[in-house]
């Protein structure tokens, strides 16, 4: 028996000691449960995260390539049109849009997986309102297509900055010469 020395009447045995023991154990499996179970899930949000960064990174990368002028006249002939210097730059343009679009798609997605701290999102956002700012990419986010279900929270997104973002009127090239 283990007795303390401050009174005499309260005394431990080892079985209470032990009984004790295996609470404290308990607890610490617990504990060490839950910690494991949350660097599991955080695991895998980073995995998906970079699965989906490399998928949007190639097909940027991609859009990106065949926008040289040889593939795109390529692509204008085969769908029955004149490989035209403007319906080149048209295809081009077009391009360019779809790279911005599924870059911006996977920073807003990895903000919205808490991946990306909210002051870096603020700043990502600030640089979106100005890049919106140029009248032709105004339009072709003005004109991206609404999945059947209904709009995303990457498509409400790019509406509200759309909206924030002051499109410039075009003058005809005869007024810009005055």
């Amino acid at each position: 028996m283990l007795c303390s020395m401050v009174q005499q009447g309260d005394c431990m045995t080892l079985t209470d000691l032990a009984s004790f023991g295996s609470l404290i154990s308990a607890l610490a499996v617990a504990g060490s449960l839950i910690y494991l179970g949350l660097q599991t899930h955080q695991a895998a949000k980073h995995t998906r995260a970079l699965i989906l960064q490399g998928r949007v990174e190639r097909v940027v990368a991609h859009h990106l390539a065949i926008a040289d002028s040889d593939l795109v006249s390529a692509w204008i002939i085969e769908n029955g049109d004149t490989p035209t210097a403007e319906n080149i730059r048209r295809r081009q343009f077009w391009l360019q849009g779809m790279a911005y679009d599924l870059s911006w798609e996977d920073t807003f997605a990895q903000h919205e997986s808490g991946l990306l701290g909210a002051e870096q999102f603020a700043d990502f956002r600030a640089h979106i309102v100005t890049f919106l700012k140029a009248p032709a990419l105004h339009r072709y986010f003005s004109n991206r297509p609404v999945p059947a279900r209904g709009p995303t929270k990457f498509h409400r997104f790019i509406e509200q900055v759309l909206a924030e973002s002051a499109v410039p009127s075009l003058e005809t090239g005869s007024e810009r010469r005055s």
